[in-house]
């Protein structure tokens, strides 16, 4: 009926197996693609034939055990399970509720906080003051980090440039009503809301894994000229329409750095520290690799798992869900 198990049967039936129901299947292939001798026969295999020379790990000593690749991957799938994820995963998809005991959710919210609460205390005591901006901002920061550090992490994309009607419509319309809501809650709020959801947008398609949290980072440098002209007219619009004297050399610095500031925010840079520290969290207690996207990439080269652009899937749902009922503590036969 399913193809697929067919061809693993034939991958992992030894004389010996007892291969009776399709857990003893799935357990006879993954004891079958992880052992170390099949994996240099593969390597030797796919060298001679041209098929595949860009391993995910350079030499066989430097991939993870078997019992480590099991164990990484009864973790995913737990979580893929429990959270009834399609059995399509993204890196940048990753969530701090990911974080399994309270203890473990505290400390992620804490770190958060400071991290946050330095970048802006650095930023705004170089305007007013470094000591009074170093403890506005930790105070700040650690209001920001224990109130919502459990928040969802919404990378920002890419940003949609088209001069087509809809597209314009669209944007003006996001940029009147993130003005509109800064004049009534402020106007660095306004702003940001409007320039970034003004352009922002998803991926269509997704070619490379966590390419969601890198293009944060990229896109967090484009929008900061565009908050260099926001901080300007914020900064000192108002003394320049009253009449007041400003001498314009005066405005690099702060709009500067205030722009670096909304770009920061704005832009997705706060996604990309909380991912980054997330996956220290994760890694730490032992449940992903340093290199989360090369462990992936090797598990779809044994066959256990498929890349799909920059997401994995396992190569079928019932192996998803089979890996998701095993025991953390599990040894690998």
């Amino acid at each position: 009926q399913i193809p697929l198990f067919l061809q693993m049967l034939a991958i992992a039936y030894e004389p010996e197996s007892q291969i009776k129901t399709k857990v003893d299947l799935f357990d006879a292939y993954i004891a079958h693609q992880l052992r170390l001798d099949n994996r240099k026969r593969y390597r030797s295999w796919a060298q001679s034939q041209g098929a595949m020379t860009d391993f995910a790990y350079a030499e066989v000593e430097d991939e993870p055990t078997p019992a480590q690749t099991k164990q990484y991957l009864i973790w995913l799938a737990k979580h893929l399970a429990k959270d009834n994820i399609t059995n399509n995963f993204l890196i940048e998809r990753m969530q701090p509720t990911w974080l399994e005991t309270t203890a473990q959710k505290w400390q992620y919210r804490l770190i958060v906080g400071l991290i946050f609460g330095l970048i802006f205390g650095l930023i705004v005591g170089l305007i007013v003051g470094l000591i009074f901006g170093l403890i506005f901002g930790l105070i700040v920061g650690l209001i920001f980090g224990l109130i919502v550090g459990l928040s969802d992490i919404e990378t920002v994309e890419t940003f949609q440039f088209s001069f087509s009607r809809k597209a314009r419509k669209e944007f003006w319309n996001n940029l009147i009503f993130g003005l509109i809501f800064g004049l009534i809650f402020g106007l660095i709020g306004g702003l940001i809301g409007g320039l970034t959801f003004g352009l922002q947008t998803d991926f269509q398609t997704r070619e490379t894994p966590n390419q969601g949290v890198i293009a944060s980072a990229k896109n967090m440098l484009i929008t900061i000229p565009f908050f260099y002209v926001a901080s300007i007219a914020f900064l000192f619009l108002p003394t320049y329409v009253a009449g007041g004297d400003i001498a314009w050399q005066e405005t690099l610095l702060p709009a500067a750095l205030l722009s670096l500031l909304l770009g920061f925010f704005g832009g997705g840079g706060d996604a990309v520290v909380q991912h980054l520290i997330l996956r220290f969290f994760l890694h730490r207690q032992g449940h992903i690799p340093h290199n989360y996207a090369k462990f992936l990439r090797y598990t779809t080269e044994r066959r256990l798992t498929q890349q799909v652009g920059g997401s994995f899937r396992f190569i079928h749902r019932e192996l998803l869900a089979h890996f998701a009922v095993m025991d953390m503590d599990s040894k690998l036969d």
